[in-house]
């Protein structure tokens, strides 16, 4: 860099505060244009408050950015949810293109100075498939501006635009086999996780309620908060958003887009649920055969209930939460996959439930 530009840059550091993210779109700015295009953006802030400056920063560079690159930013921020990282797969799912093709798009924008490039944090580098996976982020401070300070109106057309996407993207995922953003669940852990979803999750949810009640008449909420926190069945997600809280984590927005897919799904198994039993009152006196189709249909949910919540016990365990069940579920998984350990999955199985028994112990 020749002495006046370097001098350019320093004055337009100055100015920034250092701010990483101010820095990071004035040098894509200065790439293309030089270091006075920027300098004169920054001239023409309201004022020199860092958060004018940086406003001025966003709207110059996002204003010379080709139509096209702009539109891909816009669509990558109408289906996030809280501007957390993503990959390649949400990328695609958003943009309606091959994996290979958002990849391309991906390194281009971030080239631009829109995109920055995340390591993947070590609490999910051990079950990460392919080596360590690939993660973006729109600059935080290009979140904020662009959604963050969207008028209630806009904000909630959004919303209604997200929800109407993952929807269309949750049934088209019905049809088309892709790779999910967790490894599978251990199917020796399947089997002791959704038995004690079934079990002792209907037990704590009796306790949950009856807790609820003994403590408004004795003014003693604390009460269930430590009965629910006491244990991971039922109360997973609280349990997965601590560890996330406790370690600095930011999940990716495909792996979310997954989780909450699940999470609805235990919400239909439920009403399913639900309305076979209701039909099981009324046809029990009348029709044997209605009965015991009734009847069927109520355990069926009920195991895919089970499942779904062994499932995000799962996920769970991939991040590390750690509870007096999560370790007692885990050891009971392992002592089935060794009794069954003539099946070669089943050997497979004992190697990733002793990396997660680890894991949890760190």
């Amino acid at each position: 860099m020749e002495d006046p530009e370097w001098e350019r840059a320093e004055k337009a550091g100055d100015l920034l505060g250092w701010h990483p993210e101010g820095l990071r779109l004035a040098a894509a700015t200065a790439r293309k244009l030089g270091w006075n295009a920027v300098l004169a953006d920054l001239r023409n802030a309201k004022d020199s408050v860092l958060w004018s400056l940086l406003k001025r920063l966003v709207d110059g560079h996002w204003e010379r950015m080709e139509p096209e690159e702009r539109e891909q930013i816009e669509r990558l921020l109408r289906m996030m949810e809280q501007g957390w990282p993503f990959g390649v797969p949400f990328a695609a799912a958003v943009w309606e293109v091959e994996p290979e093709q958002a990849r391309v798009r991906l390194f281009r924008l971030e080239q631009d100075g829109l995109l920055e490039q995340m390591a993947a944090h070590p609490v999910e580098d051990w079950w990460a498939e392919g080596g360590e996976p690939e993660q973006w982020r729109v600059l935080p401070i290009v979140y904020q501006m662009k959604v963050k300070k969207m008028s209630a109106s806009d904000q909630k057309e959004r919303r209604l635009r997200m929800m109407r996407w993952r929807w269309r993207h949750y049934v088209q995922s019905l049809f088309r086999k892709e790779r999910t953003p967790f490894p599978g669940m251990p199917i020796s852990l399947a089997v002791v996780a959704t038995a004690a979803s079934l079990v002792f999750g209907s037990i704590k949810v009796v306790i949950t309620v009856l807790l609820v009640l003994i403590g408004i008449v004795l003014r003693q909420q604390r009460w269930t908060g430590r009965w629910v926190n006491w244990t991971v069945v039922v109360e997973a997600e609280r349990h997965l958003r601590a560890r996330w809280e406790q370690t600095g984590l930011q999940p990716t927005e495909e792996l979310w887009l997954f989780y909450i897919w699940k999470k609805r799904l235990v919400y239909v198994f439920l009403l399913l649920e639900v309305v076979a039993f209701g039909l099981l009152l009324l046809v029990a006196p009348y029709s044997l055969f209605w009965t015991l189709f009734a009847a069927a249909i109520v355990i069926v949910a009920s195991v895919l209930t089970a499942y779904q919540v062994a499932w995000r016990i799962w996920v769970a365990c991939l991040y590390g939460v750690r509870t007096w069940d999560m370790e007692a579920m885990l050891r009971v998984a392992l002592w089935l996959a060794r009794v069954l350990g003539w099946i070669p999955r089943m050997r497979k199985e004992q190697d990733v439930l002793l990396e997660s028994l680890r894991r949890i112990r760190e």
